[in-house]
């Protein structure tokens, strides 16, 4: 019948399906404040290269160092400013997720506090 809800006989044990194994808790994940840091140069574009959505946030900071500024709230958006006067951001609820977005922003594009457009 179109439009109806179909009842199923699925049982629910502690979080999973009977029969199913129970959901693996993650375990906890802590911010590190060395994430970020003022004093960080504008990168080449070149440095972002390889930089993936299905990397976690900690490690895309292994990666490219830390970041000039966490614009974020409730998520953290992580900015690295380029030398072509872009930056690159990176948004993720936590260190260990994969980000939500992971893109170049347009020079003209607002700036973390304290920083400068380049002349």
């Amino acid at each position: 019948m179109l439009g109806a809800f179909a009842a199923t006989a699925a049982l629910i044990v502690g979080g999973a399906l009977a029969g199913e194994s129970p959901p693996t808790e993650r375990m906890p994940c802590p911010w590190d404040p060395g994430f970020v840091s003022v004093s960080v140069a504008p990168r080449p574009a070149s440095a972002f290269t390889g930089i993936d959505r299905r990397m976690t946030l900690r490690q895309i900071v292994a990666a490219l160092g830390p970041a000039r500024a966490d614009v974020g709230s409730g998520l953290h958006v992580l900015q690295w400013p380029v030398d072509d006067g872009r930056w690159f951001s990176v948004s993720a609820p936590d260190a260990c997720s994969e980000p939500l977005a992971a893109h170049f922003l347009p020079a003209s594009t607002k700036r973390p506090l304290g920083t400068t457009p380049k002349r």
